[in-house]
């Protein structure tokens, strides 16, 4: 049972000896912390180590030209999630249920990324790819979200730093799992599996087709096992209005705050009604930073290729 201010209740996750997590309650907690080992994937393959390589290299006209095109399809998709970030903030807190948004964003997620196996080495691709991955990266970051919003209102107060860091743990370690799953089972396989073609990059451009059905194949116990809030019966339009005058009345108090209370105090007050948002904008400058072209340096030997003209291909095969 999970009371109105949507932390868990102790007839839900806390038990009734002392504020421990029940034990029929762990399944939610653990397909919780396991839907971040199937999202890494998206964060490690599609948006560091391998397609911005792939793109920079063998899409792009050029390198330069590629990296510059691929940062702005990059702030591209941070601005829309931070622009937007307010607005599904209410709704994650107001509307009740998470997970069926959740789920549409992590469907959205994953046709985006397999789409990407269709971008092949060619400079014609070069748009198609940056929409595509732009499109991908919102999808994402609109999705965790609601993920990120559903913790307070799964886990006891006193095991958020815990399942969080649970969670944390389990992204990385799924994410670089993932990743030497790519790179001995496609990059690095002569011949690639599957009958793939090399000439044509497939090898490469699969690794896309592995990151989505990773991701799907390891989000399933989250929707299957973990709970959601009931809905409170708030409308989608006033849930967003709510959200938006809450936000932007704290930032009104924070201006006229008064001169004895420290800016400190009112940031606090701020990040506790708000700190979904916080979170994300967090979440997604972080998600720059990973994401810079050229940061895989454990694929960029293996990604690199002649730039002749007459020899597009990765030269995967050497």
């Amino acid at each position: 049972m999970v009371r109105d201010d949507g932390r868990a209740g102790k007839t839900g996750l806390i038990s009734d000896q002392g504020g421990g997590i029940a034990r029929a309650q762990r399944a939610g907690l653990v397909s919780w912390c396991l839907y971040d080992w199937a999202n890494s994937a998206f964060s490690t393959i599609v948006s560091t180590f391998v397609f911005p390589v792939y793109f920079t290299q063998m899409v792009a006209r050029d390198p330069i030209q590629g990296a510059a095109h691929w940062s702005y399809a990059v702030a591209a998709a941070a601005l829309a999630v931070a622009l937007g970030a307010p607005a599904l903030g209410a709704v994650a807190d107001n509307l009740g249920r998470r997970k069926p948004w959740l789920f549409a964003f992590t469907l959205l997620t994953l046709i985006f990324t397999a789409a990407l196996w269709w971008v092949e080495p060619s400079p014609q691709f070069a748009l198609p790819a940056l929409a595509l991955y732009a499109a991908a990266a919102t999808s994402f970051g609109f999705a965790m979200i609601f993920y990120d919003a559903m913790l307070r209102s799964i886990a006891p107060p006193d095991y958020l730093g815990r399942v969080s860091g649970w969670g944390w743990s389990l992204g990385y370690a799924g994410g670089l799992i993932c990743l030497v799953a790519a790179l001995f089972g496609l990059l690095k396989t002569d011949p690639p599996p599957f009958g793939l073609a090399i000439a044509q990059s497939e090898h490469i451009r699969a690794t896309n087709l592995l990151v989505a059905a990773w991701f799907a194949l390891f989000s399933i116990p989250f929707f299957a096992f973990t709970p959601d809030r009931p809905a409170t019966g708030v409308s989608l339009n006033q849930a967003v209005q709510t959200g938006i005058a809450g936000l932007l009345g704290s930032v009104s108090r924070i201006v006229r705050r008064p001169r004895h209370r420290p800016v400190p105090d009112c940031l606090h007050a701020l990040f506790e009604r708000h700190q979904h948002a916080f979170f994300f904008w967090w979440h997604l400058c972080s998600e720059r930073l990973r994401a810079e072209p050229g940061r895989g340096s454990l694929f960029r030997d293996r990604l690199e290729c002649d730039r002749r003209p007459r020899r597009r291909n990765l030269c995967m095969d050497r």
